[in-house]
């Protein structure tokens, strides 16, 4: 990329045809079961207080997300609860 001294602003440069384009942004996403048991204990406790905000909000346009999420997040919780610590 190259600077113009009249904006300060970048310019896009091509990216050459053997250049690996692509993106993850495209990319299939875990769905949320597979990406809980992959959470910290921290992030999943965040995830959970979060939904319940969220899914008490019926005006909150992630809502019905959220209440779907509910439970699937106690699951997870009560899995690890049962689960000895190694």
């Amino acid at each position: 990329m190259t600077t113009s001294s009249r904006t300060g602003e970048r310019k896009r440069v091509p990216a050459g045809a053997d250049a690996d384009t692509s993106s993850s942004v495209n990319a299939k996403h875990p769905s949320l079961s597979e990406r809980l048991p992959e959470m910290t204990d921290f992030k999943l406790n965040a995830y959970r207080a979060s939904a319940a905000r969220i899914g008490a909000d019926p005006a909150h346009p992630k809502n019905s997300a959220a209440r779907r999420a509910i439970p699937m997040i106690a699951a997870e919780l009560q899995r690890r609860s049962s689960t000895p610590a190694k």
